[in-house]
C-alpha cells in the first residue's frame, strides 16, 4: 500500500503510523521505550489524523483491528475526517464490529478497489458511491460481525 502511494506521490501525501514510528521504537516494544518516545508516537499519530483529508484503515487480517487503529478511526470520525476501511480479499474476516462499521465512510474490499477509492476521492472529494451502492449504511448487515 505504501509503495502504491509512493508511486502516486504527485496526488497523495500520507502519514503511516507504522512506518514513522519504527525509528523511534528501533525494534523495542513500546513498554521498553521512554515516556518521551511513547508521547512522540502518540502526538505524531493524532496530529496526523487531524492533518489528513481522509484516514485509510487496513482493518484486517486479524480477528479484530489493532487497538491503536481502532482509536485512530474513532478519533478521525469524531474529527469529521472520512474513514476508508480497507479489507484485503484474502482476509478470512471481512466484517467489522458495530462501532467501526458505523464510523467508516466507505469500505474497499480488495487492493484495486482501495486504489480506485483513493483516486476518486482525490479527483472528486468523495468516495465512489459504488462502495455503498444504496447508501452509507444499507450494506451494514454485510460488514457488521
Amino acid at each position: 500500500m505504501v509503495e502504491w502511494l509512493d508511486e502516486h506521490n504527485d496526488k497523495f501525501e500520507y502519514f503511516s503510523p507504522f512506518h514513522s514510528s519504527q525509528p523511534i521504537w528501533n525494534g523495542r516494544a513500546p513498554k521498553d521505550c521512554s515516556p518521551a518516545d511513547r508521547h512522540q508516537v502518540f502526538t505524531d499519530n493524532y496530529s496526523n489524523v487531524e492533518w489528513a483529508d481522509i484516514l485509510s484503515a487496513w482493518v484486517g487480517p486479524d480477528k479484530n483491528p489493532d487497538t491503536g487503529l481502532s482509536w485512530e478511526m474513532g478519533y478521525a470520525f469524531a474529527s469529521s475526517t472520512p474513514v476508508l476501511a480497507y479489507i484485503d480479499e484474502q482476509d478470512e474476516r471481512q466484517n467489522l464490529n458495530l462501532m467501526l462499521a458505523q464510523s467508516v465512510e466507505a469500505v474497499a474490499l480488495g487492493f484495486d478497489r482501495w486504489c480506485w477509492a483513493l483516486l476518486e476521492f482525490h479527483e472528486n472529494g468523495e468516495f465512489p458511491p459504488e462502495l455503498y451502492p444504496e447508501g452509507k449504511f444499507d450494506h451494514e448487515d454485510e460488514i457488521v460481525q
